[in-house]
């Protein structure tokens, strides 16, 4: 993962050149941007035990039969590893927000269709689990006024987005 600094300066740096102007307007932006973000992240963090709950409730609510013997949230074990996976995807919204750069995802969520598949976890209901997460995330950005940043709101939305175009 390079962070926006890096890459402005390794292309530079390829080209043999001093930062643009342009490099350097991007820089500053990003600057100015990124109290607005560590203050979405913190949010993010602090409810993040609601918003997953949340998000399983109105899954097994979808999905009953999940918490049934043989579903994919029976027993408790299982339900723990639905209520972890769905952690870590926020959790990795979260970094993607703090770099202001969606393309860390591309990492993180490389394979993961592949990895929940062979696991036996459900992607339909994980899908819907990351729909109910996004809609409380961008919810939670808007009501708590941390931002209303029109930009950050669809970052943040189009970090979701590529995690459920990753499962998809």
């Amino acid at each position: 993962m390079e962070d926006i600094f890096s890459r402005a300066i390794a292309t530079a740096n390829q080209s043999m050149a001093c930062l643009t102007k342009q490099d350097m307007a991007n820089l500053q932006k990003f600057i100015d941007q990124s109290h607005k973000r560590l203050n979405a992240v913190k949010l993010i963090n602090d409810h993040k035990n609601s918003i997953v709950s949340e998000a399983i409730s109105g899954m097994i609510n979808q999905y009953p039969s999940l918490v049934e013997p043989g579903g994919n949230c029976y027993p408790n074990r299982r339900m723990g590893n639905a209520t972890s996976d769905v952690e870590i995807l926020l959790r990795y919204v979260t970094y993607a927000i703090a770099a202001g750069d969606i393309s860390i995802l591309e990492d993180k969520c490389f394979g993961l269709k592949d990895t929940f598949q062979v696991l036996g976890v459900s992607l339909d209901s994980t899908l819907s689990a990351l729909a109910i997460v996004k809609g409380k995330t961008v919810e939670l950005l808007r009501t708590e006024a941390i931002t209303d940043d029109v930009d950050l709101i669809k970052e943040v939305s189009d970090a979701f987005d590529f995690v459920v175009a990753s499962i998809h």
